[in-house]
């Protein structure tokens, strides 16, 4: 449902509240600082999230016909009959029409429920701390954000995996827009657990903690490898069948990329081991918000503040808003101020009318003559201004001629330093790699049959057809350079193939240079 327009500026600091962590952090000035008091303040705008285990989500198709003052009602009629929600309960009903759907006959809405008694739940022991709460978000919304203040600066269709302790979410956006959202069955709360009966035993969670940020998918003194590659193969399975769904359900034909991390911080090596598995380029869930902060603040609160630094006609929380805790209005918006200051200014008006009447004459007179005279100085200041820019834009036509002659001249000196410097320079690094390549290719005994070389976007990419007469061996070659050489380069293998006539495996090796 739409809420009353944002007005935050008017707020001296902003806090933002992570309802499931009971954490709270202030933002004054660009600086983040936790607040472990946190307190009602006139002046403080305050923000939270929902996360995707409290709410549910579908998309409904409503004609383009209906009035838009209509279309409130319709969605929530719609809702409770698709969904088939209890009438007797007054959902919390939010949604944001897709920019992305194109229909000649219908709009596509993204509808977000919660359940009342949920969200008063949640947030029961905030509200009794700060008393009002401004905006009350999805959580998968945060992320459109990143796309407003140019943190991600290009387009495409990305998912998003981020795991918290009680929660963890996969979002698809396609061109800077959310389309899809859906709750996975893999928080860290899960995967602590999975991890302790695995292993047949309790550990302290801190120290699970520490071992899955920093050694779990580390092949050097790590006695628990296999648990942990298990449990983010389990992880990525149940991803991709979220993928896979998605992509079919909302026409999608690809996946330009994949964002993943956890709010206790970056976990080594997961994302270049889910571009292995699941075969799309991955990153780190980790960005710079441009803030300055003393304290540790996970991704979702970093969001929180950077989401209110987006313009607010570019946000979501205009019709998606689950606050159930807003302020009162201010004096001269409630009916019973209005009225008062009606009043007030009725009063006014009848006792200042007859001087005003009297006075206007000789006021309108007195600036017609003031008038005159202004308009007969700019008029000579307009006529020299005027002559001047004609001369200024004929040198400068002429000037611009020049620097034309000077731009080719230079042009074409660049162009063949370029050629120059490519010759010396790119040559001899790319023989240098090949060379260094080779020997690692002879230690696992995989032989080249074919080397390719390309540069796009800055990306310098080798691809290599590797020959060998078995398959573990170009495996442990993946697996050798990708433990020995993961900071200069990224390897990546499609598939492997076997070839009938020649008795051998051919599969091509993508190196791409960091």
């Amino acid at each position: 449902m739409k809420k009353e327009d944002s007005t935050e500026s008017n707020f001296s600091n902003v806090i933002s509240i992570d309802p499931y962590e009971k954490s709270y952090c202030n933002e004054s000035n660009s600086f983040l600082k936790k607040n472990d008091s946190p307190a009602y303040s006139a002046d403080q705008y305050a923000i939270s999230y929902l996360n995707t285990k409290n709410f549910i989500t579908t998309q409904l198709e409503i004609n383009k016909n209906i009035a838009d003052e209509d279309i409130v009602d319709v969605i929530e009629n719609r809702v409770y009959e698709e969904l088939a929600l209890d009438m007797a309960v007054e959902y919390n009903i939010s949604y944001i029409e897709s920019k992305t759907y194109i229909d000649e006959n219908s709009k596509l809405f993204h509808v977000f429920v919660a359940d009342p008694v949920v969200v008063e739940e949640t947030f029961k022991d905030v509200v009794t701390a700060i008393k009002y709460i401004d905006i009350i978000i999805p959580s998968p919304l945060l992320l459109r954000s990143l796309y407003d203040e140019k943190i991600i600066d290009e387009t495409g269709i990305h998912t998003f995996i981020y795991l918290q302790n009680g929660d963890a979410f996969l979002t698809i956006y396609n061109e800077n827009e959310y389309v899809y959202s859906k709750s996975l069955k893999f928080s860290l709360d899960e995967l602590y657990e999975n991890f302790c009966e695995a292993i047949g035993e309790s550990i302290e969670r801190k120290t699970f903690n520490e071992l899955l940020l920093k050694k779990a998918l580390s092949s050097e003194d790590n006695i628990y490898e296999e648990q942990f590659i298990n449990l983010f193969n389990d992880l990525l399975i149940h991803a991709n069948d979220v993928l896979t769904y998605a992509k079919r359900a909302l026409n999608i034909d690809r996946i330009d990329k994949i964002y993943i991390g956890c709010e206790l911080g970056n976990i080594d090596s997961l994302a270049q081991y889910t571009t292995n598995y699941l075969g799309h380029s991955t990153f780190n869930f980790e960005f710079d918000y441009g803030f300055e902060n003393k304290d540790y603040t996970n991704q979702i609160q970093s969001l929180l503040h950077l989401f209110l630094r987006v313009d607010s006609e570019n946000r979501y929380d205009e019709f998606c808003n689950f606050t159930i805790y807003e302020r009162p209005p201010k004096f001269i918006k409630r009916k019973s101020g209005m009225l008062i200051i009606v009043s007030v200014v009725s009063i006014v008006a009848s006792l200042i009318y007859p001087l005003f009447y009297y006075s206007s004459s000789y006021i309108e007179d007195f600036k017609a003559s003031v008038l005159q005279e202004e308009y007969k100085v700019l008029h000579n200041e307009k006529t020299v201004r005027e002559n001047t820019i004609k001369l200024k834009l004929s040198e400068q036509k002429k000037e611009k001629e020049k620097l034309k002659i000077q731009e080719d001249e230079f042009n074409e000196s660049k162009d063949t330093l370029i050629k120059i410097h490519d010759v010396k320079v790119n040559y001899a690094m790319k023989s240098k790699i090949l060379c260094t390549f080779t020997t690692d290719l002879n230690k696992f005994k995989v032989q080249i049959t074919d080397i390719k070389y390309d540069e796009k976007d800055k990306d310098r990419t080798f691809m290599l057809t590797l020959n060998s007469k078995s398959d573990k061996s170009i495996a442990k070659l993946l697996k050798y350079l990708t433990d020995k050489k993961r900071e200069l380069y990224r390897f990546t293998i499609e598939k492997i193939l076997y070839n009938e006539e020649s008795k051998r495996y051919i599969s091509d090796l993508k190196v791409v240079i960091k």
